[in-house]
């Protein structure tokens, strides 16, 4: 698949197609109809959304049939699948899950370069052969990030003068070699968004916005490109009111 038909590509198109950068992050917490609800909330904000996140426990209990069926309806009204299972094992292991996700239907997984910068680029151009997407996951959102992804260790690429820096920088290197479709940042390290829009090797995608302390505003302003947002739309008590609020903060910038 060409790169005008890619990932990449298609999200754009959908983007400017729904005027929205906002994903959907669609990761209840436990429910007894799992499928009803996914089906019902995509039909109502549909309209308002590019793309859709499906979260481990969102995937895990639904029936391959169940799953492909919901990502074939997000793909009628014109919206990505995005695969958020943070993918972190073996070469082989990573190869084989990102080929069942895609043959499911899913567009883009995202997955942790801590896996090893060979190995981040062998996954990036399996799923590009397969007509998928790769997002590099650079900098988690929560408060324990800082203590590993923050964390300050040697750049083997500095050879003898051999300097610290903090691990995000050598994942974005890796992600940047890999020519991965994007890089996961939280929106709640405003500080760490602008250092890595800078450089600007992909697509910004960044979670944690709301809820999570996280500003849309913020990150809009330091790079962001696709915004990630859960549950101030789905605890929303007017989730089509929330949503436009989001969409017209971003239209403002």
């Amino acid at each position: 698949m060409s790169s005008a038909d890619g990932f990449s590509a298609r999200i754009l198109k959908s983007s400017k197609r729904k005027q929205s950068n906002i994903i959907l992050a669609l990761d209840p917490i436990r429910k007894n109809d799992l499928g009803k609800y996914l089906s019902e909330t995509i039909a109502l904000l549909q309209t308002r959304i590019c793309a859709i996140k499906f979260n481990f426990h969102v995937i895990v209990p639904l029936a391959r049939v169940e799953i492909t069926k919901i990502i074939q309806m997000c793909h009628s009204y014109g919206i990505q699948v995005i695969a958020d299972i943070k993918l972190n094992d073996i070469p082989s292991t990573n190869e084989l899950t990102l080929e069942y996700l895609i043959e499911e239907g899913f567009d883009a997984v995202i997955a942790n370069p801590i896996i090893g910068r060979l190995e981040i680029i062998e996954l990036t151009k399996k799923a590009h052969s397969l007509g998928g997407g790769i997002l590099a996951l650079v900098y988690m959102s929560h408060p324990g990030a800082s203590q590993t992804y923050g964390m300050q260790v040697y750049d083997e690429t500095e050879g003898v003068g051999k300097r610290k820096v903090p691990l995000y920088r050598i994942l974005l290197r890796y992600a940047r070699e890999a020519s991965v479709d994007g890089i996961v940042i939280g929106a709640t390290k405003p500080n760490i968004v602008k250092d890595v829009a800078s450089a600007k090797p992909a697509p910004i995608f960044s979670p944690g916005i709301g809820l999570q302390g996280g500003s849309i505003s913020e990150a809009s302003k330091y790079g962001v490109d696709y915004f990630i947002v859960g549950r101030s739309i789905i605890q929303s008590a007017e989730p089509l009111k929330t949503l436009d609020l989001l969409n017209d903060s971003l239209r403002k910038r």
